[in-house]
């Protein structure tokens, strides 16, 4: 076990808008290692600027896992992802 890391998910400026009328309700799925560890609170009708300001702590074990992120718009029957991003552990710490 190497520690405890408390990640902050602050806010997104999204360049990708996903809705013909009206606005986005964006939230971020936070995953490390292939499992979910976090889902942000949905943010209704903020279009491409959500302000989430969520603190997420995990227990890091290995440094070579994968933390990747996921902004999707929450819609009826399937939510559209608006982008997606990954970066190893080792590179936060």
């Amino acid at each position: 076990m190497i520690g405890p890391l408390k990640i902050k998910i602050v806010s997104a400026n999204l360049t990708r808008d996903t809705e013909m009328v009206g606005k986005m309700d964006p939230y971020l799925e936070l995953s490390i290692g292939g499992t979910i560890v976090h889902k942000t609170a949905v943010k209704d009708d903020v279009g491409k600027t959500p302000v989430w300001d969520e603190e997420v702590d995990y227990e890091v074990k290995d440094l070579s896992l994968e933390v990747h992120f996921k902004v999707s718009d929450e819609d009826w029957g399937s939510d559209d992802i608006v982008g997606e991003g990954t970066i190893r552990l080792s590179d936060l710490c």
